[in-house]
């Protein structure tokens, strides 16, 4: 097999996608690998088209998503993370339904990229795990969990709207150890949703820029129910949250 190495998605993470985004009509895995993630979207009931730019026994191979121009209703992919900008540019472009892709929360931040990608294409909804994802080479043993944090990122051209919440963090007690920094959410109804039911782990929310958000900024949930008010207004109500320096417009 030809390329780098790479280190496939492990199944339960593409679950957790499929369980919360319903897709229609075809899914296009750009970057399948041995087709570890493909072979799970193929559970939705969708046609799944399968390509990669390396040779490793499954899908069409030599396609290369950064340059091509082939277009389909839905794309989803975890794409190697030092291609993940231009995987995003093309995404949007190339999707005409909705467009997933796993990348590390950490890809959030940054004043370049919310000046290059996210001031122009914000995604419609956030993912979190609260649980770390591992990855490791084909064949290795799996051992432990990771330290890095994960999310996928959804930009959902059928939504009517912007998203009810621009990044949803945490599910019910779920929810652990997560840092939401340095973000830009722009017109979602929510700006930032994060869990505070008994349990839940700690969350730290600083330096995100929020505006439009007309139900709050930063608004605790218990599951899918919002039961707080604007917690930027009250940063210190729940030990759980380390909430400072957020502007808010």
């Amino acid at each position: 097999m030809d390329g780098p190495d790479f280190y496939p998605t492990p199944r339960w993470a593409t679950f957790a996608l499929i369980d919360n985004e319903k897709f229609s009509s075809d899914i296009w895995e750009c970057a399948c690998g041995d087709g570890t993630m493909s072979k799970v979207l193929k559970e939705t009931g969708c046609a799944v088209l399968i390509s990669d730019l390396y040779d490793r026994g499954y899908g069409e191979v030599a396609l290369d998503f950064l340059t091509s121009t082939r277009y389909a209703d839905n794309i989803v992919t975890n794409p190697p993370f030092n291609c993940a900008e231009g995987f995003v540019t093309s995404g949007v472009k190339l999707a005409r339904k909705k467009f997933a892709q796993l990348l590390r929360l950490a890809f959030l931040e940054g004043a370049n990229r919310a000046r290059t990608i996210f001031s122009k294409h914000p995604p419609s909804r956030v993912w979190v795990f609260s649980e770390r994802i591992t990855f490791y080479p084909t064949g290795a043993k799996v051992r432990g969990t990771g330290t890095t944090a994960y999310a996928w990122l959804v930009w959902d051209k059928d939504a009517p709207e912007r998203a009810v919440a621009g990044i949803m963090v945490g599910w019910g007690a779920f929810m652990r150890d997560v840092s939401v920094t340095g973000n830009v959410v722009r017109d979602c109804r929510l700006g930032i949703s994060v869990s505070v039911v008994n349990g839940a782990g700690t969350a730290a929310i600083a330096g995100n820029l929020i505006s439009g958000s007309p139900r709050g900024a930063i608004v605790g949930m218990d599951h899918a129910k919002a039961v707080t008010g604007d917690l930027s207004q009250e940063p210190t109500r729940y030990a759980n949250l380390q909430i400072s320096g957020n502007r808010v417009r």
